[in-house]
């Protein structure tokens, strides 16, 4: 029988739903987000929380060692473990570090500059109105009226959804991450996928739920297995041109994906269309076939990572949140740049040249497909070179001069690490440039048997 009393120790337990290692680092986790657990409060020690719930030490100190991964408690030795302060907003897997020397740079993940428009021209011909006031919407009006048409339908006014524009895709994720739930503690994430949506997760005190990625898309039983877990808060997916394999999903898959959603109407579905106009593939969507989705369609490849211009539209209470949380910030972005976005889009030269640059990067595919000796599929700007036989790719051609990334930038699973992504754009010189260069050096060690595997599995 116990005697003794503690608020902490009563909190925890009132909280917890299962007695294992999810359901006690799920329980505190959903307290200090809650504001439950304010900083430095302290935290029971492990022997004791384990009598109290009665469970074992063992599942206390696994629980507590997945806190701290989350940057959520902190130990003090002696004196104890404590509720951390907020973690800190800064990159943990997408550091921002100098470029390591090298004579070719294909890891910028950058579009090629010379396929995107002038903005000159556009600048030239800007119209915009009176100067911007604060009472002004936070979307300009000739910006909405051509992105509308590019949206979901399944999102569009008539059935409840709102558009707001936002600086960039990444901020538009952010936003959205800070609208769940308070008892929502994990999210699921393509694996591998763009190391900065794994590192958003982990500042929102989230933990990541990896959803395996093939060459139709994201797992869906891996997914309908992530929904089972009753914390689990949200679903990002990169639709198309996913970031680093280049797959896009499939509509056979997309169905697959709202069946393992379909008992979870809760979870926020956040669909990261980085590519958008840029990408070669259709846009297979869960607007309309899940009804908690936001999609988020970026402007940087297709148009100028410049731009710093994204559209996101979801449902309207959720947009509202949404601008409520701009609010305290920026407000909205730039009208001169949404004004020069909206000419750009009007242009009725922007389909002619958005389709070279599509044929451009698929272009470059092919002929480092032809290098490698490797079948590579995928869309957009980037290509993911599978795991080839005895060859780390990414130190090999890094002995050669040529920067690109490692597998294991964008997953913890072991046997991607030996594969690579490389972008089809270099910075300051022509990309045949650079893979005549390539063949010239020999890049790879002769080998005749390149395994020959789909982007991403």
């Amino acid at each position: 029988m116990r005697t003794e009393s503690d608020p902490v120790l009563d909190l925890i337990e009132q909280a917890l739903r299962t007695r294992g290692v999810r359901g006690v680092a799920g329980a505190i986790a959903t307290l200090i987000r809650s504001g439950a657990l304010t900083e430095g409060t302290r935290l029971p020690p492990v022997r004791r929380l384990a009598a109290y719930l009665g469970v074992s030490p063992t599942t206390v100190a696994a629980a507590w060692s997945q806190l701290a991964s989350l940057g959520l408690i902190s130990s003090h030795g002696r004196r104890g473990t404590f509720v951390a302060s907020p973690p800190a907003r800064r990159p943990r897997r997408w550091r921002s570090s100098p470029t390591p020397l090298a004579r070719y740079d294909l890891g910028t993940g950058a579009p090629d500059p010379l396929l995107l428009p002038n903005p000159l021209a556009y600048l030239k011909a800007l119209s915009h109105p009176q100067p911007v006031t604060y009472t002004d919407p936070p979307v300009l009006e000739s910006l909405a009226e051509v992105l509308w048409p590019l949206l979901p339908e399944g999102l569009h006014p008539e059935r409840g959804g709102a558009l707001a524009v936002v600086d960039g895709a990444l901020e538009a994720i952010d936003l959205l991450l800070g609208t769940l739930a308070p008892n929502a503690t994990s999210v699921a994430v393509e694996d591998p996928s763009f190391p900065a949506l794994f590192d958003l997760v982990e500042t929102h005190g989230l933990s990541v739920v990896a959803i395996p990625v093939d060459r139709d898309g994201p797992d869906p039983t891996s997914l309908e297995r992530a929904a089972a877990l009753p914390e689990l808060g949200a679903f990002i997916t990169q639709p198309r041109a996913q970031n680093p394999t280049g797959v896009s999903t499939s509509p056979r898959r997309r169905d697959a994906l709202a069946h393992a959603l379909a008992r979870r109407p809760d979870v926020l579905v956040i669909e990261d269309d980085h590519s958008g106009l840029l990408a070669a593939q259709p846009l297979a969507t869960l607007a309309g076939l899940h009804p908690t989705t936001a999609y988020v369609l970026s402007f940087s490849k297709s148009h100028g990572p410049d731009l710093r211009l994204a559209a996101v539209v979801t449902h309207s209470d959720r947009c509202e949140a949404l601008e409520q949380a701009r609010s305290l910030g920026p407000s909205w972005s730039s009208k001169l740049l949404q004004s020069l976005l909206a000419g750009m889009l009007r242009d009725p030269g922007e389909a002619p040249r958005l389709e070279q640059a599509r044929s451009e990067y698929q272009r470059r595919r092919s002929r480092l497909g032809e290098l490698f000796e490797v079948e590579l599929n995928g869309d957009g700007i980037n290509v993911w070179v599978p795991p080839l036989v005895d060859t780390d790719l990414a130190l090999e051609l890094a002995h050669r001069g040529v920067r690109v990334i490692p597998g294991s930038a964008f997953s913890s699973q072991p046997d991607v690490a030996r594969a690579a992504r490389i972008t089809l754009a270099e910075p300051r010189h022509a990309f045949d440039t650079v893979v005549a260069y390539l063949a010239e050096t020999a890049a790879l060690p002769p080998q005749a048997n390149h395994t020959r595997r789909a982007p991403g599995r």
